[in-house]
């Protein structure tokens, strides 16, 4: 305890004289070539439209931390706090954590956020937000009418967000490049049964191209267990390097041109952007996401043996792409004016 003059004079004032203890820029520096040094996942959605990036949904500040204080303490030096490693991480980077499970309507999150700042919409916006209303109402009522018939056969399909494997918890694999898996899945009205179509990135990507091959296998699958189908309705979502677009409308009419197969006709419906209708396959992603985070895989085959126990009353039919199965319908769909209907 520090003595004190005891007298009628008042200490002097030491308001505003402490000692500003600045960070070196080399310590700040280390911080920023830790968190580089993860591995980091694009946006399942606008990918061209955002910088924002995500690292694996196990990690969090507090993990990042930890794993920069052990790499600190092997190369003899001393870690700031945790407060700075956080702060450096907001403030320098467009990093998450969490994936977006489902993409946002822009319209109502503008018309929510205008709500909550009590400001006035523009007359223009007004107007698009009434018809998009309309449109969202009105597609979801033919959502239901095609889920509640049991003589429809409705198929549903949506691509999952990126799967990356290693997963485990071991420190090392943090700062190893993962291995990109993707998983086009989908769901007929009919059986209840799920189709998963894999493939990795070693093998091809995930253009509208390669999601089209992946859809056609499915097809096929769908058509080899339902042989008397003569009807079939695709349920998707509005995206359109994805789903809306001349390469798939070419991969079903190719099919129905085949003749193989008892098709005469196949509906694709797509819905209002921003609001998904196909919730069977939402709640088959959050099921395999589920198993998926208790669980530790190391390969591709790996993973789709734990995707074949997701369900067990009900297993899951999973189809493993091989490259002969890509086919290149970009090419003579870019041949055809889809541009251009005829009205009959």
């Amino acid at each position: 305890m520090n003595s004190r003059n005891v007298g009628n004079t008042p200490d002097r004032s030491v308001q505003g004289k402490h000692t500003k203890h600045s960070i070196p820029e080399d310590a700040k520096q280390l911080i920023r070539d830790h968190i580089e040094s993860v591995p980091k996942i694009d946006s399942h959605y606008c990918r061209a439209d955002t910088t924002r990036q995500y690292m694996e949904s196990s990690l969090n500040i507090a993990k990042l931390y930890k794993l920069y204080v052990n790499l600190m303490q092997e190369k003899g030096k001393t870690p700031v706090k945790q407060s700075l490693y956080s702060h450096i991480f907001c403030t320098d980077y467009n990093i998450y954590f969490q994936r977006p499970k489902k993409d946002r309507c822009d319209l109502c999150e503008l018309v929510k956020l205008n709500e909550m700042e009590e400001t006035q919409l523009d007359e223009q916006t007004k107007i698009n937000y009434e018809k998009h209303m309309v449109e969202k109402k009105t597609c979801r009522q033919e959502r239901n009418l095609d889920r509640e018939s049991k003589e429809r056969a409705v198929l549903c399909f949506d691509l999952q967000n990126v799967l990356t494997c290693p997963k485990a918890e071991v420190s090392k694999f943090f700062y190893k490049s993962k291995l990109s898996v993707y998983n086009l899945t989908a769901h007929l009205s009919l059986s209840k049964q799920v189709y998963c179509a894999v493939w990795a990135e070693h093998l091809i990507g995930r253009t509208g191209n390669d999601i089209t091959s992946a859809l056609y296998r499915i097809l096929n699958q769908v058509v080899e267990d339902h042989p008397s189908l003569t009807e079939l309705i695709l349920w998707c979502d509005s995206c359109v390097p994805q789903n809306r677009n001349s390469i798939i409308s070419f991969a079903i009419t190719r099919l129905l041109w085949e003749g193989q197969t008892n098709l005469k006709t196949i509906t694709i419906k797509y819905s209002v952007p921003g609001h998904s209708c196909v919730q069977e396959i939402d709640a088959t992603h959050s099921t395999i996401e589920r198993v998926l985070d208790k669980t530790e895989y190391y390969s591709p085959l790996s993973l789709i043996r734990i995707l074949l126990k997701v369900n067990t009353h009900r297993p899951y039919k999973i189809t493993q792409m091989q490259l002969k199965d890509f086919m290149n319908f970009q090419t003579v769909s870019s041949l055809h004016r889809y541009d251009k209907s005829t009205v009959l």
